[in-house]
């Protein structure tokens, strides 16, 4: 009768059914054991990958402003030399130091098949302004827009910054009085109509309005203004504010979830 060869395995190694036994373990206290499975090898960390720096992110559009104001005053000025080829070096410079990333953004959506889109129209209306000859119009055009999404990244970007400062400090815990007592209790606990008290330094918690006389809140993390705003009996007192001056009692008029600080976490 003949015998089968081994069925090689995805490594090309014998089979594992028809392999030698492996050698027996040593008695214990004899050292590591050399049938034990190998330990799991631990992928190497990785390093964090840093943000570009604000200086960084910047000097292309003030490098391609420089440029401008070059081109600019050599058109005034430079007389007859400055030509057509030099004119193109200079201004296309100028704009590929600011426009090349919006280049690239309209070729990336025009092959998923999204030609509409701003990176496209700026495109399609600067490289115009090139073909007619218009050279400081169509960096201007492209410089301007490329100024104005890091006007905007800067204002998202501490809009963030806001955001997960009222992520970090969002109130654990509130002071519900029951039978005039305060007790800790958890703020999705708390309904509408219940009576909570703010320590001064504290943030409050719920959408309430103020029982007492005067107070003072820090609402700058909701509306940005960096003045403390005065709230008297009666008037509301909204979620995330920072009670300022003296004990405050609230009466709750919403709940955790319907709070304005819920909504401006969402």
């Amino acid at each position: 009768m003949s015998v089968r060869p081994p069925k090689p395995t995805l490594a090309g190694s014998v089979s594992p059914a028809l392999s030698p036994p492996a050698a027996p373990c040593p008695p214990a206290g004899a050292g590591d054991c050399c049938c034990s499975p190998p330990a799991p090898a631990t992928a190497a960390p990785t390093a964090p990958v840093a943000a570009p720096s604000p200086v960084a992110q910047y000097l292309p559009a003030a490098a391609s402003l420089l440029l401008l104001g070059v081109g600019l005053g050599l058109e005034r000025w430079g007389g007859a030399w400055f030509t057509l080829p030099f004119q193109l070096a200079v201004f296309g410079a100028a704009y590929l130091l600011v426009g090349g990333h919006v280049l690239r953004l309209a070729v990336q959506h025009l092959r998923r098949g999204q030609p509409f889109n701003e990176f496209f129209l700026m495109s399609l209306a600067t490289l115009g302004a090139f073909a007619i000859g218009q050279y400081a119009e169509g960096v201007s055009v492209m410089l301007f827009y490329v100024i104005g999404e890091h006007f905007q990244g800067a204002a998202v970007a501490r809009s963030r910054r806001s955001i997960k400062a009222l992520l970090d400090n969002r109130p654990q815990v509130v002071h519900r009085l029951q039978q005039g007592q305060p007790v800790a209790v958890d703020p999705r606990q708390v309904h509408p109509g219940d009576v909570i008290q703010v320590k001064a330094g504290e943030r409050v918690a719920l959408d309430g309005v103020l029982l007492g006389e005067v107070s003072d809140f820090d609402v700058a993390a909701l509306t940005g203004e960096p003045r403390p705003e005065t709230r008297r009996r009666g008037e509301a007192v909204p979620a995330g504010a920072i009670n300022l001056t003296r004990l405050a009692e609230l009466r709750v008029t919403a709940r955790y979830e319907d709070s304005a600080l819920a909504k401006v976490l969402q």
